[in-house]
């Protein structure tokens, strides 16, 4: 009987695949490493394990029609691998060529994928590249409508400008008419001030003049009160002695009639 050992390695088990190579010249059985998607690599293992069977029934018809088993081994339970083994089978070639084709399949089945991963990946870069195109035009039109806000800012800007510009203009007007009033106010407050300083020079003489001539008075008043109180007081002493002579002669009146009587 034919033994097909089907060995599915990873990537990084390439130290164990060296030693089942060895273990292949010792006890004759195939190992084949296949690698790729879980699916694929079922579907090679079961196109090898199908190539290995064929062969297998082949070869046993092949002994069957020649007749060539030792009686002994007949009597045994099993013929079938005792007929293979007394016919030396597995043989290396056979092996080898079940090897390569399973290998191949592999290869194939990996090609096929990498085919697939590559059409996914065009498909991939065909939807990026239609993204691109669409996101391509949405900029443009973005573009676009930017470009009409910045003429629309632009006009807006310019308008600005000029009325920024009258209004410049009525302001310089309005501060040269400001300046024209303030030295017109200034001028007119200078002639007041001068004229000011007049009346209030003249105030001060007039009230200095009658202040001079009030003092005049009074000094004449009070001159004229101590001729008034000296007079005053000389009438009263004239009225004093009049008084005293007054009463002189009635006492000398009085005398005399006392005496005549």
């Amino acid at each position: 009987m034919m033994m097909m050992m089907m060995m599915i390695d990873d990537d990084d088990d390439d130290d164990d695949d060296d030693d089942d190579d060895d273990d292949d010249d010792d006890d004759g059985v195939a190992h084949v490493t296949l690698k790729g998607p879980s699916v694929v690599r079922k579907i090679c293992i079961g196109l090898a394990l199908g190539l290995a069977a064929r062969a297998e029934d082949v070869k046993m018809q092949q002994l069957t029609e020649g007749g060539n088993v030792d009686p002994a081994i007949e009597t045994q339970g099993d013929l079938k691998p005792a007929m293979l083994r007394q016919s030396g089978w597995p043989r290396r070639d056979v092996n080898e060529r079940v090897v390569r084709g399973a290998e191949t399949l592999s290869d194939i089945c990996s090609m096929q994928e990498s085919i697939k991963d590559q059409e996914d990946k065009n498909k991939q870069v065909v939807s990026e590249a239609q993204t691109l195109m669409s996101k391509k035009k949405e900029t443009e039109l973005l573009v676009s409508k930017l470009e009409e806000k910045i003429d629309a800012l632009s006009e807006g800007s310019r308008s600005s400008e000029n009325k920024m510009q009258d209004l410049l203009s009525k302001i310089s007007a309005d501060v040269t008419e400001q300046n024209t009033e303030k030295r017109r106010i200034k001028e007119a407050d200078n002639v007041c001030s001068g004229e000011h300083a007049a009346l209030v020079l003249g105030i001060q003489q007039e009230r200095d003049g009658k202040e001079i001539s009030l003092k005049a008075a009074h000094s004449e008043e009070l001159s004229h009160e101590d001729e008034c109180r000296k007079l005053q007081e000389e009438l009263d002493l004239q009225k004093s002695k009049e008084d005293r002579q007054r009463a002189l002669l009635q006492l000398q009146w009085k005398v005399m009639s006392d005496k005549q009587q």
